[in-house]
């Protein structure tokens, strides 16, 4: 019996200290600190409003109150970083060509209208901006152009020269955008990451004090050290977990069948409180994306999430105005 009594102690005690070190992770674990604030996103810099990713849809975004803009950029041929959601362009100008096999001078235009093509309730909108800029712009003049704008910043992988920079071998893209983010005096305000791990994790070996946000395969990780109750023991690189609505997870691409199959389930086990819960006390801000209607606000709100990011972003603004979020 004495044995059995020692085991329970044990497992009083790991109970004791794992309630303690949920509630307080601050006790083993220094919060997560950054600038990052509001509750905004103009995803593509708002691609329901303004052509996606143009400099005139960033500039609009931040001239109303948007909080950050959201954009990914890639290599062109000639090694310079352009902001794009897409490698391959044909969607988008209608050339079919990937960014990486051509000169940045030759990229070609955007198309004047282009559909709205990530979520379902846009299925067949278009929009159509400024017939005067259509090109695709380099992110060195989104910084220009939105000093002090926070951004959150996917950095593509289409293209993987290696180069060797003080013994760390990174892709030339990761050391041309940790370049400009320093130089724009950006490491408090950008963030960046990628659902790639791999590239994640070159990202935090090239400059571990940037902000960084949770790969796929991180997300994972996340969720099995929560469900197997181990997670106020282990630390997180990453400032910032960024996750879809169960509702809009096929057209996130997300490729677990379960949750695909099943978005109710994904809510619970992905948008259980305990876990953001958790994750607020450790400084871990929670973004959703892409949420375009009232009814996903409120939802991604009512679910604890600091911001949101949408091709809307005018309309969200006034939706948290009227809801005085």
């Amino acid at each position: 019996m004495a044995w059995l009594m020692c085991v329970m102690l044990i497992g009083a005690l790991y109970s004791i200290v794992w309630i303690v070190l949920f509630i307080f992770p601050e006790l083993i674990h220094k919060p997560k600190k950054n600038q990052i604030r509001g509750k905004l996103i103009a995803h593509r810099g708002g691609a329901g409003e303004e052509l996606e990713n143009t400099l005139t849809a960033f500039k609009r975004a931040a001239e109303k109150d948007v909080h950050m803009l959201e954009l990914d950029c890639y290599l062109t041929r000639d090694s310079h970083v352009v902001v794009s959601h897409d490698p391959h362009l044909l969607n988008l100008t209608g050339e079919d060509v990937y960014i990486h096999d051509i000169d940045y001078k030759d990229l070609p235009c955007l198309k004047p209208v282009l559909e709205l093509d990530f979520a379902k309730e846009t299925s067949g909108q278009t929009c159509c901006g400024n017939p005067n800029d259509r090109n695709i712009p380099l992110l060195r003049e989104v910084f220009e152009q939105c000093p002090g704008v926070p951004i959150n910043l996917d950095v593509g992988t289409d293209n993987d020269v290696l180069i060797d920079q003080a013994r760390n071998v990174v892709c030339l893209i990761i050391f041309q955008v940790i370049k400009m983010v320093i130089e724009f005096k950006r490491e408090d305000i950008t963030i960046l990451g990628n659902t790639n791990e791999s590239m994640t994790r070159k990202l935090h070996a090239k400059a571990p004090e940037l902000l960084l946000f949770f790969s796929e395969q991180s997300f994972y990780r996340l969720l099995k050290v929560f469900y197997l109750g181990v997670i106020p023991f282990v630390s997180f690189k990453e400032s910032f977990l960024e996750i879809p609505l169960g509702s809009v997870l096929k057209d996130a691409g997300m490729k677990n069948w379960i949750f695909t199959s099943f978005p109710r389930i994904y809510d619970v086990v992905v948008l259980n409180p305990l876990l953001i819960f958790h994750l607020h006390r450790r400084g871990i801000k929670v973004f959703m994306w892409v949420l375009n209607t009232e009814e996903q606000w409120e939802q991604g709100f009512a679910y604890g999430a600091d911001a949101v990011m949408t091709d809307y972003p005018s309309k969200l603004r006034d939706y948290t105005n009227k809801k005085k979020l």
